[in-house]
């Protein structure tokens, strides 16, 4: 699996006078990051953001009322490994983010029956999750792991084109850079003095990307001015989820 970074840098641009992200500047790391969460399941979002998940409804309950239940009211255990940590079907790209915070399962794993001759047969079964049933009656208890290949070419993203930059509007909205889309931004916000303007690079790490991701799924509960406390020190950069100091 390939190494994550602890931290990576994004670089955003400020309206001192409003206290607020015109935009943020990106190259591949933080924008693959992104949008790696347009394919996570349901119930790793739920797992990854704890408590901060209720903000997504009853859904949340469905996950809470599956954890408690116990194993013998599923057709089998593996039902409820699965529904509480499901596959992401882009497992094995996101093994490249620079900052995987979804990195609880290895896509690469397997299952088979510890039986030889179930495995040695030409039908032989294979699970991406425990416990599930041989078609010999026995559970498939013995892990292994697919080799791991290079998708990509050296210096491409895991989603993107690694040579190209782009722009992430306050309102999550991802444009390739470009004078025209960063001039749109600012007369969209009525920028007409330059000097209003402040450059920052900030870190992102985990923490940050988990805030991110509660954010970019409940936006609207916490707008400047509807006094949510908890996020109160958060507001002036609360859409890119970002926190400072």
């Amino acid at each position: 699996m390939a190494a994550s970074k602890e931290k990576i840098s994004l670089k955003l641009l400020i309206d001192k006078q409003q206290s607020r992200v015109v935009f943020a500047e990106s190259d591949k790391d933080f924008l693959d990051i992104l949008l790696s969460f347009l394919t996570m399941p349901t119930g790793t979002v739920i797992r990854l953001l704890g408590q901060d998940s209720l903000a997504l409804g009853c859904i949340t309950n469905v996950y809470k009322s599956v954890e408690g239940l116990d194993s013998q009211v599923f057709e089998t255990e593996a039902c409820k490994s699965m529904l509480l940590n499901p596959l992401n079907a882009a497992g094995l790209r996101c093994e490249n983010l620079a900052v995987n915070v979804d990195d609880k399962i290895n896509p690469r794993t397997f299952f088979t029956c510890p039986e030889s001759d179930c495995c040695s047969k030409a039908t032989c079964y294979y699970s991406s999750v425990p416990n599930v049933r041989c078609s010999c009656g026995k559970e498939m208890s013995y892990a292994g792991t697919w080799e791991k290949r290079d998708m990509n070419a050296a210096g491409d993203g895991v989603f993107v084109r690694g040579d190209l930059k782009f722009i992430i509007s306050d309102e999550l909205r991802v444009m390739p850079a470009s004078t025209a889309v960063i001039l749109s931004l600012f007369s969209k916000h009525g920028i007409t003095d330059g000097r209003v303007l402040e450059e920052r690079i900030v870190d992102i790490g985990r923490d940050e990307v988990n805030h991110s991701l509660s954010l970019s799924l409940s936006l609207s509960l916490f707008q400047p001015g509807q006094g949510c406390k908890k996020y109160m020190a958060y507001v002036p950069y609360i859409k890119l989820g970002i926190r400072f100091k």
